[in-house]
C-alpha cells in the first residue's frame, strides 16, 4: 500500500512547533489500545492517518486539531494518531481495512471500531466544518451499528 502526501513538500521529519507538540500529546500511538479504551467507556474514536512530512497533514495538526474549539470537542473522542512517518506492517493493514487511500485522512469509529459513514476527511478543512462533522459523529456513535459496518479491531 502506498500513501502519497496530499502536498508533497513540508518540513523535515522531527521538524515541529510548540502547537504541533501540544496538539500531540492526547493521541494514542496504537489503534489498537484505543479500540480497548474507547469500548470500556463507549465512547467513539477519531483515527488520524498523518506523517511529518505530509503539508496537509501538519496545517490540520496545527490549525484545525490544536483550535481551542476542536479541542473541546475532542474530548469526546479516543483519539489514535497513526503516524506514517515511522510507516509499519501494521498501519499498513488497517490502512488497507479502512480503505485509506492517502494522507492526510482522519475516521470517526465507533465505540465497536465501525467507520461512521459520510464523515471521513481526506483533505484540507475549517475548524468550523470539523466541529460540525464531530457533533454528527458523536450523535451517529450512539445509533446502532448497521449490520454491514467492519469493525477496525486489528
Amino acid at each position: 500500500l502506498v500513501l502519497r502526501p496530499f502536498w508533497p513538500w513540508g518540513l523535515p521529519a522531527g521538524c515541529t512547533s510548540k502547537t504541533e507538540d501540544r496538539a500531540r500529546s492526547h493521541w494514542l500511538p496504537d489503534l489498537e489500545q484505543g479500540l480497548r479504551l474507547a469500548a470500556a467507556g463507549s465512547k467513539p474514536l477519531l483515527v488520524d492517518f498523518s506523517a511529518s512530512w505530509c503539508a496537509a497533514c501538519r496545517q490540520i495538526d496545527t490549525r484545525i486539531l490544536a483550535a481551542p474549539e476542536v479541542e473541546a470537542q475532542l474530548q469526546h473522542f479516543i483519539t489514535v494518531r497513526l503516524d506514517y512517518s515511522r510507516r509499519s506492517l501494521s498501519h499498513d493493514q488497517i490502512a488497507r481495512r479502512l480503505e485509506v487511500r492517502g494522507l492526510p485522512c482522519l475516521l470517526f469509529l465507533d465505540s465497536r471500531g465501525a467507520e461512521i459513514q459520510g464523515l471521513r476527511i481526506t483533505g484540507a478543512i475549517s475548524a468550523a466544518e470539523f466541529i460540525r462533522l464531530s457533533r454528527r459523529a458523536r450523535a451517529q456513535a450512539q445509533r446502532p451499528t448497521p449490520p454491514d459496518s467492519r469493525p477496525a479491531s486489528p
